[in-house]
């Protein structure tokens, strides 16, 4: 390809085609470093650019033998790269919880995962009572609403409004 005359910083290129006949057209520059700036583009925005890929989520929970009243745990992951990823990560921060105990810890196991949206964990801070409890929303007021709401129903009607949302984050786009 050979450069011909042009105006500003455009010019015009010109090539043989796939007949052999010589054709001519505008653009920023000629031949493989116009290709190879286009791709240098498109692969540093796909590595850069934030996307899907890079927002997956996991909870995971564990219940101690006996009921949460003898023990709970909870880890979460947001932002990971793949399910796969989220799903490990929850559980490792699970079983490292450290105001937990070691049978809660041992038990952890995922119980959701998301993307794009808000998790919360709600419980009653009075040890040795039963009210726990997890949500996942788009929102992280939806997330906290359902956290409290299972928290409340495990913790019965004598604990139920003592139930706090303890741990909450959202992933992604999700707030």
């Amino acid at each position: 390809m050979a450069p011909v005359a042009g105006a500003g910083a455009r010019r015009y290129c010109r090539h043989r085609d796939n007949e052999g006949s010589m054709t001519s057209h505008r653009s920023t520059g000629c031949g493989r470093f116009e290709r190879a700036g286009f791709v240098a583009l498109a692969i540093g925005a796909a590595v850069l650019w934030p996307g899907p890929a890079a927002a997956e989520g996991a909870m995971a929970v564990g219940i101690a033998r006996g009921g949460v009243a003898k023990g709970y745990a909870t880890g979460f992951a947001i932002n990971q790269p793949t399910v796969k990823a989220a799903r490990s990560n929850a559980v490792e921060q699970c079983r490292r919880m450290k105001n937990s105990n070691a049978d809660a810890r041992s038990g952890c196991e995922v119980v959701v995962t998301f993307h794009n949206k808000c998790v919360a964990s709600a419980i009653d801070p009075e040890t040795g009572t039963p009210g726990a409890g997890w949500g996942v929303g788009g929102s992280q007021k939806t997330a906290d609403s359902q956290a409290l709401a299972r928290c409340r129903v495990k913790a019965g009607s004598g604990r139920a409004e003592f139930c706090e949302v303890t741990d909450r984050m959202c992933d992604g786009d999700a707030k």
